[in-house]
């Protein structure tokens, strides 16, 4: 029987992708995401060119109810991808609570929960994979995308530390740090005017899909795709931090930004 894996924001961007992959290497797949249409569409492309076993549950995962009612229709998966996740681009002030508590229980709480009941089942089988998406952005501050930062930072350290804890079981827990990638985060963020001229720059979905495997697969803790996104770290890393934060803020600022406030 082939083993499953479980793969949340799966209907498009890097979630998709990444069930393609695993597609390829013969996992059969539980594909979870809030787009029923765009879902049925992927598995069904999944079952006809890549002839595994595909389904999908539709979920919100801001709802805690949902994703307890994911847990109790599949309670056992051997790989578990947290890749759904959003992000907001403005005054964090100015931000309406509901949308702000609905991107940490999407970027933070859901991907915990489906860790914390997933993991025990790896553990007692003797092996498991877990992959959460997390971003660059999660290892520096950067203004107007304040609760997606603290939020992606949360995961990142989350991941690591959960990975050195379970590493003598055999199950692996990788942390994927993407950049600037082109998908429709954008347009859920608010950015999509921001970077507009630019997008068709981003990082590949699909290149990043495939590193993310890659290093899941190889039990690999944390991993950066792309050379541009290392390069980019490491004059983080270089700059004093005044003068990272001068330029951040520049790079950030964007008339859109001011013209939401009218």
């Amino acid at each position: 029987m082939n083993k499953r894996a479980l793969v949340t924001g799966s209907s498009s961007g890097i979630g998709k992708h990444l069930s393609e992959e695993l597609a390829k290497k013969g996992y059969a797949l539980i594909l979870v995401a809030r787009r029923e249409e765009n879902l049925k569409e992927l598995a069904e492309k999944i079952r006809h060119e890549f002839h595994t076993a595909c389904e999908y549950y539709v979920c919100d995962l801001s709802h805690e109810a949902e994703v307890e009612s994911l847990i109790k229709t599949y309670p056992d998966v051997d790989v578990l991808i947290n890749n759904a996740g959003f992000g907001m681009y403005g005054f964090f002030h100015e931000m309406p609570w509901s949308r702000t508590r609905e991107l940490i229980g999407v970027n933070v709480l859901s991907p915990v929960r489906l860790a914390h009941h997933y993991l025990p089942g790896m553990i007692k089988r003797g092996g498991g994979k877990i992959l959460n998406v997390a971003s660059v952005a999660g290892m520096r501050a950067t203004p107007y995308f304040s609760s997606y930062c603290g939020a992606k930072a949360f995961m990142i350290q989350f991941s690591k530390s959960l990975a050195l804890e379970v590493n003598d079981e055999n199950v692996h827990v990788c942390c994927l740090l993407p950049g600037t990638t082109a998908t429709e985060f954008w347009q859920i963020s608010g950015m999509q005017e921001k970077v507009s001229q630019r997008i068709g720059g981003f990082d590949d979905p699909r290149e990043t899909a495939v590193f993310g495997i890659n290093q899941m697969e190889k039990g690999m803790i944390s991993g950066v795709p792309g050379l541009k996104n290392k390069v980019k770290e490491l004059m983080k890393n270089i700059l004093p931090e005044q003068m990272w934060f001068y330029l951040i803020k520049r790079h950030m600022t964007h008339p859109s930004l001011f013209a939401k406030r009218k």
